[in-house]
């Protein structure tokens, strides 16, 4: 099955298809970058602008037991993706898929001990700003991850 996702902002965003084929090409780097970020059982991290989850479940393979990722994303479809993909993953019971926006982030101060953004910047104009609400929902030590 082929799949565009169009968001009601007019953005053409990529294919699941090839989301898949490019995570799974760079799959070893990806899981050495989830590896040097030292998340432990117990951790709350936020993966904004989830997309499919591609993210996310690496995240819970690290925090369980204990730990919780959330799933943050704008597209109801690559939510829905990413439930029934995680739901086939034995860390995937860590997940919790929120349906909403990176730039009003529904989250209490100091939620998480880590916060990733993953391809996010390309989108968006006023990064500080976007990196500021990600801080305030961000513990004192915690950390806001970029990756572009």
């Amino acid at each position: 099955m082929r799949t565009s996702f169009n968001s009601t902002r007019g953005l053409q965003l990529s294919s699941v298809e090839w989301l898949l084929d490019h995570h799974q090409a760079k799959e070893t780097e990806r899981r050495q970058m989830v590896d040097d970020l030292r998340l432990r059982p117990g951790d709350r991290v936020l993966d904004s602008a989830s997309g499919p989850g591609l993210w996310s479940g690496m995240f819970a393979e690290k925090v369980h037991p204990g730990g919780r990722v959330v799933a943050l994303d704008f597209s109801p479809d690559l939510i829905e993706y990413a439930r029934a993909t995680l739901r086939d993953d034995p860390a995937g019971d860590v997940v919790d898929l929120v349906l909403g926006e990176f730039n009003l982030l529904p989250f209490d101060r100091g939620a998480f001990d880590a916060v990733f953004l993953g391809n996010c910047f390309c989108y968006v104009a006023d990064i500080p700003a976007v990196l500021q609400r990600h801080k305030q929902v961000t513990r004192t030590g915690g950390r806001v991850i970029s990756k572009e």
